[in-house]
């Protein structure tokens, strides 16, 4: 199915999904993200 009638279809689905797999990539690391983003700042 193309992304654009599933968009249609369930706008809220892909929201939902967005927020769930970003809360899940925070939980999974939440430190190192940011820690190398310090670091980065920090070389600079």
């Amino acid at each position: 199915e193309n992304s654009t009638e599933s968009s249609r279809r369930t706008p809220r689905d892909s929201y939902a999904r967005r927020a769930v797999s970003t809360a899940v990539s925070r939980s999974r690391r939440p430190k190192p993200s940011q820690r190398h983003l310090r670091a980065s700042e920090n070389r600079s």
